[in-house]
């Protein structure tokens, strides 16, 4: 009995090791994608005003989440080398550029509307401008899931827009935890912008794609495009 319940505890102890290492390196990977951001960082803060400094980063923060969920995908036993890595990022770039694109312009239109609210100070139409605009953001998730497969070029950037709402409607328990994570995102980048993409980035978003992946499946996606 004693030797079951041993070995029951190294096998816990060398999984939770393996686990924290894959976080650890996931994590680095989300650093050295966001330089330009880490750099622009030591210089200014991530403000409203100085926002127009940060459009290109976010562009490449965006292709960021979309390369850690393609490293994840095929991360799930072991590690993959830095190589490798850049390879799959250069692929979801290629593949992805225009969705990155257009969730940038939103980005950026949902941050100039909010300034144009605040100096106004109608503080109701941008509380539901903020809704509105996490919940936009966070059916993004899906788009960025489904961008990480070479078959998303068969796929116009239209109709993956309009069936990422369609899958955040029809998974509201899945859009809400998403919907969360834009919100603390939104916050950390605020507040703590340094420590969102050197510690927390990377962890936070592996969970984010264990959480699309719990009722969303890739193949079946493009099984239902194809018919």
């Amino acid at each position: 009995m004693f030797n079951h319940q041993f070995d029951f505890i190294t096998d816990w102890t060398v999984s939770a090791v393996q686990f924290s290492y894959r976080l650890l390196v996931q994590n680095t990977y989300f650093i050295l994608s966001n330089s330009l951001f880490l750099i622009l960082l030591l210089f200014l803060r991530l403000t409203m005003n100085n926002f127009v400094f940060f459009i290109v980063p976010i562009f490449f923060l965006l292709a960021s989440f979309s390369a850690q969920f393609k490293s994840i995908q095929e991360s799930k036993e072991d590690t993959i080398s830095i190589g490798r890595y850049i390879s799959l990022y250069k692929e979801v770039l290629k593949n992805g550029w225009q969705t990155f694109l257009v969730y940038t312009f939103f980005i950026v239109l949902i941050v100039l509307d909010l300034r144009i609210l605040f100096v106004a100070n109608l503080t109701m139409m941008m509380y539901l401008l903020i809704i509105v605009g996490c919940f936009l953001l966070s059916s993004m998730f899906f788009v960025l899931v489904i961008s990480t497969d070479t078959r998303v070029k068969a796929i116009s950037l239209k109709r993956r827009l309009v069936w990422s709402l369609f899958i955040s409607c029809r998974l509201p328990l899945v859009t809400l935890v998403n919907f969360l994570y834009v919100l603390l995102a939104i916050f950390f980048l605020q507040n703590f912008s340094l420590a969102y993409l050197c510690f927390l980035g990377g962890a936070v978003n592996y969970y984010v794609y264990l959480n699309v992946n719990r009722r969303f499946s890739i193949d079946l996606f493009f099984e239902q495009m194809n018919r």
